[in-house]
């Protein structure tokens, strides 16, 4: 697990909380309270910091890798230009794992998670979601909500997911990483986001 990552769980701490509440998770928890942007850590560390920030909010298991997942993708938003990679919610998430993928360039030890669009109606999309690490559906929740606020600005009232996790198929079980995939159904008027965007591409073209 990559440093920028657990960089982005202290930027995000800092900004909600302040610099003590990191300091006393970082050193109850036996973490380091810096990282390196390029170097691979253990992923137990992430986990700690997961137990131990628990304690500290009092916060589910769950609401805390939800908030760790908002905290990671508000941060890597603007550093890595995200804002930019699609116009509708489906391009959006159409484009995403092509993205991470991309970013493996930079950091070569880097497992990314792999995004799929599976449909798309005037009713939200469905999310077929696949990683390596343990526990993470509730991260991606925390990833989903931030990126449709920020972007589409769909508010929380406005907003339904629903999760499940999906079973293997024998084809990704035979290889040598075995991914944990959940299916998120995302809704929201997703129909007025398309619109706008017609619209919007209707006067571009006009010029």
């Amino acid at each position: 697990m990559y440093g920028f990552l657990l960089h982005a769980i202290k930027a995000g701490c800092f900004q909600d909380f302040n610099k003590k509440m990191w300091q006393d998770i970082s050193k109850d928890s036996g973490c380091p309270e810096d990282f390196n942007y390029n170097v691979d850590y253990n992923s137990d560390i992430f986990y700690k910091l997961v137990d131990e920030g628990l304690i500290k909010m009092r916060y589910t298991r769950s609401a805390m890798l939800q908030l760790f997942g908002k905290w990671y993708i508000r941060f890597v938003w603007k550093e890595w230009g995200m804002e930019t990679l699609g116009r509708t919610p489906g391009e959006f998430f159409r484009n995403w794992s092509d993205f991470l993928e991309s970013k493996a360039k930079e950091f070569p030890l880097f497992t990314h998670d792999k995004f799929k669009v599976v449909s798309e109606d005037n009713e939200g999309i469905i999310l077929e979601y696949k990683t390596v690490h343990q526990e993470m559906t509730s991260f991606c929740l925390g990833m989903i909500e931030f990126i449709v606020n920020e972007k589409y600005h769909v508010t929380k009232e406005n907003l339904q997911i629903t999760t499940k996790i999906a079973e293997s198929s024998e084809e990704e079980e035979s290889r040598e990483q075995v991914f944990n995939k959940s299916i998120f159904r995302i809704k929201f008027d997703n129909q007025a986001i398309i619109h706008a965007d017609q619209s919007v591409v209707a006067m571009v073209k006009r010029g």
